[in-house]
């Protein structure tokens, strides 16, 4: 019954916070408190993972025998790294205040709905460094000197 109410409320969370991101992205970057709701809902997102993580760590079963190949045991470490993985770019998606490449944000858009880049914060390529179980990685950055092309703003329209 525990587990029938656990999988009930996190069905719950995530049309929570499904609602949250379909109401967040109809919102003007002008708006301060768009941009603070966003924060928060991207914070929500990141501790949803680390209770999937520790749900998944509490409550993994793997069948098979230990003297023998064993693809349940691939399939649950797959399934280990792409949780992991979902968490770290909700951590990206934190630090990250622009629209660039792929990675377009309603409220970091121009006037023609271009995506907006903000070269003058986030010219340099990054890693995360993990730092231990239940800790925050850390950003670890190297600036990138264009010297041959100039970075602007694409648009698609011309």
């Amino acid at each position: 019954m525990a587990d029938k109410e656990k999988n009930a409320g996190q069905e719950a969370a995530v049309k929570k916070a499904n609602k949250a991101a379909s109401a967040d992205s109809k919102k003007s970057g002008k708006n301060k408190k768009g941009d603070k709701e966003k924060k928060g809902f991207f914070s929500r997102i990141a501790g949803w993972f680390k209770d999937l993580k520790k749900e998944f760590w509490s409550n993994v079963f793997i069948p098979g025998e230990a003297n023998s190949l064993n693809v349940e045991l691939d399939k649950a470490l797959r399934l280990a790294d792409f949780i992991e993985i979902g968490a770290l770019m909700a951590h990206d998606a934190l630090d990250r205040a622009e629209s660039c490449g792929g990675h377009f944000r309603t409220e970091h858009q121009t006037e023609e709905g271009e995506a907006m880049r903000h070269d003058d914060k986030f010219m340099y390529v990054s890693c995360w460094e993990y730092q231990g179980e239940d800790k925050d990685p850390v950003m670890l950055k190297e600036d990138l000197n264009y010297q041959f092309v100039v970075p602007q703003t694409r648009n698609y329209k011309k």
